[in-house]
C-alpha cells in the first residue's frame, strides 16, 4: 500500500482500523459506499476485493491521504475536503465507513466525530447503514441517539469499539 511520511499509521495499519476490517459488512453489487477520514484507503480496498461492483467516495483532509488513496483503490472517487463540507448536500450512501479522527494534533477532541455523526443521517440511504471504529473511551453512543441514529456495538476489544448504526 502506498503511504506517505505525516500519515496517521504511516506505513501500517492501526489497531481500530484492524479491528473495523473484520466487522466490515456486506455491500450488495453497484452499492454507493463513502469512507470518510479514508487515509490510504485500506477500508474503501476491502469493500472493493469484496464487492468489486460499488462505488466508492474516499474523502480526506489530508492531500497525502488522497493520493494514497487514488493509487491504493483502483476507480476511486478521492475528495480533499473536511468531513461531509467535501460532499454535494444530497449525497446518499448504502454503507459509510470509518475510522475518525478524534484527536488534532496530541488534543483529543470529540468534536469532529460529533460532527460526522451529526449529519450522517441526511446522507443515508434509506436502507444504509454507517459502520465506524472508535476509542472505547469515547461515548460514541451518546452522539448516535443524539442523531437519531439506532447503534448497536458490533466487537470491541481492549482499546477499540466498532459500531453499526441506521
Amino acid at each position: 500500500f502506498a503511504s506517505y511520511p505525516g500519515m496517521f499509521a504511516h506505513g501500517s495499519i492501526d489497531e481500530g482500523t484492524k479491528l473495523l476490517l473484520k466487522q466490515l459488512p456486506d455491500c450488495a453489487p453497484g452499492a454507493h459506499v463513502l469512507d470518510m477520514g479514508s487515509g490510504t484507503g485500506v477500508l474503501a480496498r476491502a469493500i472493493q476485493e469484496r464487492t468489486p461492483d460499488v462505488s466508492i467516495d474516499a474523502v480526506d483532509l489530508n492531500a497525502f491521504a488522497i493520493e494514497a488513496t487514488k493509487k491504493n483503490v483502483p476507480g476511486v472517487h478521492a475528495i480533499w475536503g473536511n468531513s461531509w463540507d467535501a460532499l454535494p448536500a444530497e449525497a446518499k450512501y448504502d454503507l459509510i465507513i470509518s475510522n475518525p479522527p478524534v484527536h488534532q494534533g496530541a488534543r483529543q477532541t470529540t468534536q469532529p466525530l460529533e460532527y460526522f455523526i451529526s449529519k450522517a443521517k441526511t446522507h443515508l440511504a434509506s436502507d444504509g447503514l454507517m459502520t465506524l471504529v472508535v476509542q472505547g473511551t469515547i461515548p460514541v453512543k451518546k452522539f448516535f441517539d443524539r442523531a437519531n441514529l439506532r447503534s448497536a456495538l458490533m466487537a470491541e476489544d481492549a482499546t477499540y469499539q466498532v459500531w453499526q448504526a441506521r
